[in-house]
């Protein structure tokens, strides 16, 4: 806990600061649990509902472990899902985990774990035509550059930036990359204005309807 000492005025207007950027999120937050609740009463049998959690790293920790152990920082990516699926009017659950040796979180990794995903769905509930996705963190479009283009297979290959906030955004320390096809691309932005050499900002008003 950190204890600060600070005027009345400046703790007020910290205060109404916090607070304005607590509303969004909380209304937010209200919407999405109605929505997936909504969503779970009217859910048919051919349909699914996948909730995922961000991947996380995780050390190994051994039980009785001699002591050269503890210099071992060995680590394993977790990503969690939960699979709800309609069985004769019962809503199923299904709990699934990944577990990856792969460290880095990146569109493709994500790409990965779904493959894997899908792929158990598709062998559990043959049924099943149509997924809706809900994720804790994970936006639903990611910002970057084309860097080279395939009119063979009719996509792009793109080179993807990491938000810092709204409308700010940085090239990860490692790249990011990934083939996209031309129907998945939402819009063409304009050019950001530089930062320094790895941070870009972008025009608010571009980028506020993209979601």
């Amino acid at each position: 806990m950190l204890i600060q000492h600070v005027d009345i005025s400046y703790y007020i207007d910290k205060l109404v600061y916090r607070l304005d950027n607590l509303k969004p999120h909380h209304f937010i937050t209200k919407t999405q649990a109605s929505y997936l609740k909504n969503i779970k009463d009217n859910l048919d049998n051919k349909t699914a509902i996948v909730l995922l959690d961000y991947a996380e790293n995780y050390n190994f920790i051994y039980q009785d472990a001699i002591q050269s152990v503890h210099w071992d920082n060995t680590q394993a990516t977790l990503h969690p899902a939960v699979i709800y699926v309609n069985n004769n009017n019962n809503l199923i659950v299904n709990s699934t985990c990944i577990i990856s040796n792969h460290m880095i979180h990146n569109t493709s990794s994500i790409h990965s774990f779904l493959e894997v995903i899908l792929k158990y769905i598709k062998n559990k509930f043959p049924n099943i035509e149509k997924i809706i996705y809900f994720s804790d963190g994970a936006s639903l479009s990611y910002i970057g550059i084309i860097i080279e283009q395939s009119i063979e297979n009719c996509d792009v290959k793109v080179k993807f930036m990491k938000k810092v906030n709204q409308n700010i955004f940085t090239w990860p320390l490692k790249d990011d990359q990934c083939w996209i096809p031309y129907q998945d691309i939402i819009k063409i932005l304009q050019s950001p204005n530089i930062i320094n050499s790895r941070q870009y900002k972008f025009n608010s008003n571009d980028i506020v309807n993209i979601p």
